[in-house]
């Protein structure tokens, strides 16, 4: 059974999932909302037990449930009462680019890494979306705009989506 399948079984289980990319020194936990040949859309979940928006991987290495970190976040969520956030999707043949193409329209901020070993990592909200790269306009910690990256869309390792980082620099440029 291909590791897809495992995953769309996960997903349709509702279970708490922790997923390892490339570096497997970073793992992020929290339920499947999505998956395809493309990637996978987890609803990521702090420490404590709170929603933490979503992250998109374009690679994913290796995934567990039922371990004993996955049973301490879904212990929290039941704790404290909360359902994971939903990001709805339409179903079509390519979950990256549905992915990309909601985030450009809804101006949802985005933190990207562009590579798997890469930390200059950038913030803020795609403003061009293009058969080949996106434009994210970039967004620094307190708010402010500092100009535009260009990024092959296939250089796009890991994509978080509205977290709690991203938020606050949405809001910190909403209200500059």
């Amino acid at each position: 059974m291909k590791m897809l399948d495992e995953l769309l079984t996960v997903m349709n289980k509702h279970q708490m999932v922790s997923v390892y990319s490339s570096e497997e020194d970073f793992y992020y936990t929290g339920y499947i909302q999505a998956v395809d040949d493309t990637g996978l859309l987890l609803s990521k979940q702090n420490y404590g037990g709170y929603n933490n928006g979503f992250v998109f991987f374009t690679d994913i290495v290796t995934f567990e449930t039922d371990s004993i970190d996955t049973k301490r976040h879904e212990q929290m969520f039941k704790i404290r009462g909360i359902e994971p956030k939903k990001f709805e999707v339409p179903e079509n043949d390519n979950l990256f680019e549905t992915i990309l193409k909601i985030c450009f329209e809804r101006k949802l901020f985005c933190n990207i890494y562009k590579s798997e070993n890469d930390r200059n990592d950038v913030t803020g909200f795609i403003s061009e979306l293009n058969q080949n790269f996106i434009c994210l306009s970039c967004i620094d910690k307190y708010g402010e705009y500092f100009g535009k990256c260009y990024i092959s869309k296939s250089d796009i390792y890991i994509l978080f989506i509205e977290g709690e980082d991203e938020q606050v620099r949405r809001l910190l440029y909403a209200n500059a």
